[in-house]
């Protein structure tokens, strides 16, 4: 079965107000329309994840229920997980290991630097700085979700939103 693992960094998000944690940062409104054109260019390609995990940060959730809103998603398909907060490739490598195999396509959103570690990690591709609501859509051959490790996927698409007109 052919897998594909869409790698989000979160929307642009604003900078941390004075008494305000990290975690409560909200999108911008140019945030906000880079997700929008972003999934919407996934719709229209049909690259429909069967679910979208997030961080538990303010702004991947907002970039994630942007995503679910524009895929057709419902919001129950969004699960939040607070080990993706922070996380290094390693425990993202955990975290995908222990997804259901019946899953073909998933969809994180994320955190630099680790979703660009991840995605060079698992395709050996230089992926370089990803901005916000960048996209990295990795496909992966007749293997388990387990089975993912270094150099196990191949690169189908890098997209940045400033790449799209819809």
């Amino acid at each position: 079965m052919k897998r594909s693992l869409i790698l989000i960094r979160h929307a642009q998000s604003r900078n941390v107000e004075p008494g305000q944690k990290d975690l409560e940062r909200e999108l911008t409104d140019s945030g906000i329309q880079d997700a929008s054109r972003l999934a919407r260019y996934m719709y229209l390609e049909e690259v429909i994840p069967d679910i979208v995990l997030t961080s538990h940060a303010t702004r991947a959730i907002d970039t994630a229920q942007l995503f679910a809103d524009q895929l057709k998603l419902d919001q129950s398909e969004i699960k939040i997980d607070e080990d993706l907060y922070e996380a290094s490739v390693r425990t993202l490598l955990g975290f995908i290991s222990k997804l259901d195999n019946s899953l073909k396509s998933v969809l994180i959103i994320g955190h630099n630097p680790s979703i660009t570690h991840l995605c060079e990690h698992l395709s050996t591709d230089v992926i370089g700085f990803l901005p916000p609501a960048g996209m990295v859509h990795l496909t992966f051959e007749d293997l388990l979700w387990s089975q993912l490790d270094k150099g196990t996927g191949h690169l189908k698409e890098i997209k940045l939103p400033d790449q799209i007109s819809l």
